[in-house]
């Protein structure tokens, strides 16, 4: 006779269901009904919407309307900032309903720039001013990790997540802050950028 084994529901701190947005390629209602026949009770979705990323308390507010009819699993939502968005004066608004921040110091979805890391320094003081709880999570560039962590979690103390990790040079900055105590986390990319050398 085979053994059953119980596992609890799953999280998955890193989804992007795109919606509202330009791009259809997931909405919160398929996005959350996958995630719910894969096992999972909880996830995160990300602000980087194409065409309308969560910068402000109102598209935030429109995200956890759309989730409160049409998922089918709790979703946390992430509230984002970029330099350029101008954005700071609304991350108090946001900070209210979202889980996190999250930064984006490379390109990706809707953002071609790869930024450094005084860039953001006033979005991260009022983040901390705002929300001292709550984590800054990090799509880092390949020349901007270390001084985010001296930033974020060194000069403020506050917990930085760094996103989708998929280098030994990463995993080394993030476990040299751990040794100094510094509240540095991180999630794993396995597909992530890198050469295949012959």
């Amino acid at each position: 006779m085979a053994e059953t084994m119980t596992l609890p529901g799953a999280v998955d701190l890193h989804v992007h269901l795109r919606e509202p947005s330009t791009n259809r390629s997931e909405t919160i209602r398929g996005g959350t009904k996958a995630a719910l026949l894969g096992g999972f009770v909880l996830v995160a979705d990300m602000p980087n919407n194409p065409g309308l990323p969560v910068w402000s308390r109102e598209r935030l507010d429109t995200k956890i309307e759309i989730a409160r009819r049409e998922a089918r699993i709790p979703v946390a939502f992430y509230a984002g900032s970029q330099p350029e968005a101008d954005n700071v004066g609304e991350l108090a608004g946001m900070a209210e309903r979202a889980i996190a921040l999250k930064l984006y110091g490379d390109p990706t979805t809707g953002n071609e720039n790869t930024y450094k890391t005084e860039d953001f320094r006033e979005i991260v003081a009022e983040w901390h001013r705002v929300a001292p709880d709550k984590p800054i999570m990090f799509h880092s560039g390949e020349n901007n990790l270390e001084a985010m962590i001296s930033l974020v979690a060194d000069e403020h103390g506050q917990h930085l997540h760094v996103c989708h990790v998929n280098s030994s040079k990463q995993v080394g900055l993030i476990q040299k802050a751990k040794d100094k105590d510094l509240p540095v986390t991180c999630g794993v990319c396995p597909h992530g950028n890198y050469t295949l050398k012959p």
